[in-house]
């Protein structure tokens, strides 16, 4: 699969299309490998081959994935509304035996008009004897940009999420939060699968156990999801925050979020040259055109599997002229086996 001069090319972040540098397995740059396909469709977001055959495939399958494992954490997208997805991370026998903990960050827009960013999370135990897992969603509102205070959480509806096969799920939501929405979310991996097996089995690369939720305690309520593939040489992060002053704004118009993306290498304890982008212009669950700019950059050092610090520096967009230093923790322990 090679998406170089593919026009259509289009995903949660536009920019991963443009890369011709050669990647694994064929693929075309690694992350860009992740081309929605030929035969663009502007409505849907698709190329034509690729709908048929998602259809097909989401229609006819009645396959299911064990839930408690390592394999299913990374970013998931719908390529019909590109610039919207969820990161999560499953953290295995968590609470014993085939009983994993799952945490999501949902990044969309506002509800019914183009304009504002709007983020939820998703957490709670899931079963290897169980196809799908029904979790709260929750929504964290009224803080501020990489500062105090601790920001809580309010359940604002429920979804269900459920694994065809280790590239394919989908999302199933219903909010209570007056705004009326509930449906379905399709969702396709948005990079190569890593270490995931129908029954659970895979080997996960050492590199690659450094993906999923960390965050600095001081400001808790807001974080980063870090997806980390050492087989495509790629880093991609949602970073889950606030406005600058969002405590006086309050609401949900105080969220924001970024997405973060660079070139990895795998047992290479520092990443540099980490682009931060800025998107607006979304629709919560509809594919209206998103406009996605870099807006800075970042470099992130582990030092270990358990802490890490970012480093960061805006030159463009709401944060502009914003730069600093946040020191990270793992929001669950380290999985064994696990080194940068």
């Amino acid at each position: 699969v090679s998406t170089s001069g593919v026009s259509g090319c289009t995903l949660a972040v536009p920019s991963l299309c443009n890369n011709s540098t050669p990647g694994p397995s064929g693929l075309s740059g690694g992350l860009t490998g992740y081309m929605v396909g030929t035969g663009y469709d502007e409505a849907t977001g698709l190329g034509s081959v690729d709908a048929a055959n998602l259809v097909s495939h989401w229609s006819a399958s009645s396959g299911s994935v064990n839930l408690d494992q390592v394999g299913l954490t990374g970013s998931w997208y719908n390529p019909a509304t590109s610039g919207q997805g969820v990161v999560m991370q499953v953290v295995p026998d968590f609470y014993g035996a085939g009983e994993g903990l799952l945490f999501g960050g949902w990044f969309t827009f506002d509800v019914t008009a183009a304009g504002g960013q709007r983020w939820y999370s998703v957490q709670g135990q899931v079963s290897s004897s169980s196809a799908s897992v029904t979790l709260p969603i929750y929504v964290s509102e009224g803080g501020n940009f990489a500062a105090p205070p601790d920001v809580g959480v309010s359940i604002v509806g429920q979804a269900t999420l459920s694994f065809s096969d280790c590239t394919h799920g989908t999302l199933t939501y219903a909010f209570t939060d007056g705004s009326g929405r509930n449906g379905s979310v399709p969702l396709t991996r948005l990079g190569g699968n890593v270490s995931c097996t129908a029954d659970g089995s895979g080997q996960a690369p050492p590199s690659s156990l450094l993906s999923g939720a960390w965050y600095d305690p001081a400001t808790s309520g807001q974080g980063l999801l870090f997806d980390i593939n050492p087989l495509q040489h790629s880093l991609f992060v949602a970073w889950y925050t606030y406005a600058i002053n969002g405590q006086m704004i309050g609401g949900a118009a105080s969220q924001r979020w970024y997405s973060l993306q660079s070139g990895f290498t795998p047992g290479a304890g520092t990443v540099g040259g980490i682009t931060i982008f800025e998107s607006t212009g979304g629709v919560f669950s509809n594919p209206a055109t998103v406009t996605t700019t870099a807006v800075g950059t970042a470099s992130v050092v582990f030092h270990g599997c358990t802490s890490a610090t970012l480093t960061y520096s805006f030159d463009a967009g709401a944060n502009n002229g914003q730069s600093g230093t946040i020191a990270l923790v793992r929001t669950a322990p380290a999985l064994a086996g696990c080194s940068p």
